[in-house]
């Protein structure tokens, strides 16, 4: 019963994440305004509000790919308040309040 269990989560868990979990990559962010989550180019997670069950909370915010200079702010309220810092700057993602 148990083995069934942890096979139905491990196989629930992984259709959802499309992304190597090693690094986050994001070579389609040019601008600030790309950060805002859509369907479009977020089309895997949007809707979802778990966003760490696919990006590692270390592995997001290393690289300034839009050069606003906000990463340090980025991480820095990532670390302090988790998931729920990240509406501040990514919107919604298409998930009500």
């Amino acid at each position: 019963m148990t083995r069934a269990l942890l096979l139905f989560c491990i196989l629930s868990w992984l259709p959802g994440c499309s992304i190597d979990r090693q690094y986050e990559r994001y070579p389609n962010l040019t601008k600030l305004e790309d950060i805002t989550l859509t369907e479009d180019n977020h089309p895997h997670g949007y809707g979802r509000s778990d966003c760490f069950s696919c990006h590692v909370s270390v592995n997001i915010h290393r690289v300034d790919y839009v050069q606003s200079g906000l990463l340090n702010t980025a991480q820095r309220l990532t670390e302090t308040y988790g998931i729920d810092s990240c509406r501040g700057c990514h919107q919604s993602n298409g998930v009500a309040p």
